[in-house]
């Protein structure tokens, strides 16, 4: 490995480099949550991964990484496939359960269709509906 560097400051950057970034990922996670900032952390492996998938995507446009496959999906098709057939229905379900479960339903109490449509439809039909297309989107059913 060290002949593929052209000096001994590049071998010393790239090693200080990786133990920033491994700093990163597993040290700085850690302290945040042990200090009462577990909530921090979603938001921290979302924008993880987004820098990782831009990363992925620049590459794949210049070449770098062309040949490679994700579950047999190319990066872009792989990307696409996450989008729409994963996040898409996952956060419909999401939001279909925040909406049926936590938002108070003093609105809903006035006429009887409106508690049955509130009780009945949105608390069960729609998320089982909205999971049900999430496995028809992953082939499983």
């Amino acid at each position: 490995m060290a002949n593929s560097f052209s000096s001994q400051i590049g071998i010393l950057l790239a090693a200080a480099g990786s133990a920033v970034g491994l700093g990163s990922i597993w040290k700085f996670p850690y302290v945040v949550g042990e200090n009462g900032g577990g909530a921090f952390i979603i938001l921290y492996i979302v924008t993880l991964i987004q820098i990782i998938t831009n990363t992925l995507c620049i590459l794949s446009l210049t070449g770098a990484v062309s040949g490679l496959t994700i579950m047999g999906y190319n990066l872009f098709d792989f990307a696409n496939f996450i989008t729409t057939d994963v996040l898409i229905p996952l956060g419909a379900l999401g939001v279909s359960l925040f909406t049926g479960w936590f938002v108070p339903k003093a609105g809903y109490q006035g006429s009887p269709l409106a508690s049955f449509l509130y009780l009945v439809i949105l608390r069960w039909v729609v998320p089982i509906a909205l999971f049900i297309v999430f496995l028809n989107s992953m082939n499983i059913i």
